[in-house]
């Protein structure tokens, strides 16, 4: 618990049974254009039966009155072989009657400060420009949105669908269409439908399982896919079939990455990709414990010079501001992992380290969002002789993406 004598706050991790109501009714009145929708939603998955983490999370009283929310969500987000786990951050609130007193900041310091103690490795948040860069998050990839005239998507062997009953259900066959895509989740995420106004339509096998399914919600003239799996050619032709009837002229892929399978099979016909990239703001990324995430992304470090053959022992010390650690390779080991990360005594740089000085900008190299040249390049990041090389190969742009469905 903290206690903020300027503003006479109280910050505390919430209690599930005494404070739903309140962080249900507070963010009612910040978020979505019905206060009543935004109390669907929440009990529909958003934060009852979801991954939101009562622990990690924090509100902030005055009095008895809860003034401040700063919601984190539990997910995994796949980075090729290895994965990172999440702390999302959504549904930040403050009471109207209380802003511009530094209730945001507050409840967002103290909950940022307690991630890695709750076994988090990176975070992620959708923000608000020229305010969350304080608590260490920068800017991570664009918003992409992948759009194809309805007419150029296939008519033929459209199956019978029906609508989606249970999305747990589904996480498995989620799971192995997007094993391997950078940046998409590892489900289940959300329990069931949290967005209202979006609907699901799913389709079975000939022995009667679930074969594939897609989610979306309509704009305009555009129906917005924000999931989707199954065999690409029959999510393009099922996409076709919803569009015609809801009279939409285009539809657009919503925030997934370019290694979807389903971006791949679009992109063999005219389409057009709209990335939208903030300065700061948008989708936002943080490095949280450097050591954790790198050991859990250790089997794609390992593939990455796996895959270039590359033959003899590397090792670079990375250090994000908070952390140093030191990831070594062995194309030969004896009897043990060809990826080792250890921490660093940080002393002073030793001679002939590859060291690179990221700052908050370590968290672009774990996701593959920037290139190592790129960071250096702008003064983001710091080198010693040799550690370029070492990182160009560590960390690939691999341009991630968590797709619409699964964000915060």
């Amino acid at each position: 618990m903290c206690m903020s004598h300027a503003q006479n706050l109280r910050i505390v991790s919430p209690d599930p049974e005494r404070d739903r109501d309140a962080i249900i009714d507070l963010t009612g009145k910040t978020f979505g254009d019905s206060y009543f929708d935004w109390v669907e939603r929440c009990k529909n998955g958003y934060l009852d039966n979801s991954p939101y983490d009562w622990k990690a999370s924090r509100v902030a009283f005055a009095g008895d009155r809860l003034v401040g929310h700063f919601g984190v969500y539990d997910i995994t987000q796949r980075v090729g072989r290895g994965t990172l786990r999440v702390a999302g951050i959504g549904a930040v609130a403050c009471d109207a009657e209380f802003r511009k007193r530094g209730i945001v900041r507050a409840v967002a310091t103290e909950s940022v400060a307690g991630l890695a103690g709750a076994g988090y490795e990176v975070s992620l948040l959708y923000g608000i420009r020229n305010f969350y860069h304080r608590f260490g998050y920068v800017t991570g990839w664009p918003d992409y949105r992948w759009t194809v005239a309805t007419c150029d998507l296939p008519a033929e062997n459209t199956p019978d669908i029906g609508p989606i009953q249970d999305y747990v259900a589904l996480a498995g066959l989620a799971n192995a269409w997007h094993d391997g895509v950078p940046g998409t989740a590892v489900r289940p995420t959300w329990r069931g439908n949290p967005r209202t106004g979006h609907t699901g339509y799913q389709w079975v096998d000939a022995s009667g399982d679930c074969a594939g399914y897609i989610a979306y919600k309509k704009s305009d003239d555009t129906l917005m896919v924000t999931d989707a799996a199954g065999d690409p050619e029959t999510v393009l032709a099922v996409c076709r079939d919803r569009a015609a009837a809801l009279c939409a002229a285009r539809v657009t892929f919503l925030a997934f990455p370019p290694a979807s399978p389903y971006v791949k099979v679009l992109q063999k016909r005219p389409y057009t990709l709209t990335a939208i990239a903030e300065p700061d703001g948008g989708p936002m990324i943080r490095s949280v414990s450097l050591l954790s995430g790198l050991r859990s992304l250790a089997p794609e470090l390992e593939a990455r010079l796996a895959a270039v053959g590359y033959p003899v022992p590397l090792s670079l010390e990375l250090g994000d501001g908070r952390e140093l650690v030191c990831i070594e390779y062995d194309p030969a080991p004896a009897g043990s992992a060809s990826i080792r990360v250890t921490v660093v005594d940080d002393s002073g740089v030793s001679a002939g380290a590859r060291r690179l000085e990221a700052g908050d900008n370590a968290a672009r190299l774990l996701y593959g969002t920037h290139s190592v040249d790129e960071l250096v390049d702008e003064g983001l990041a710091h080198a010693t002789p040799g550690a370029l090389q070492a990182a160009r190969l560590f960390f690939p742009v691999c341009s991630p993406s968590l797709t619409a469905f699964d964000t915060m």
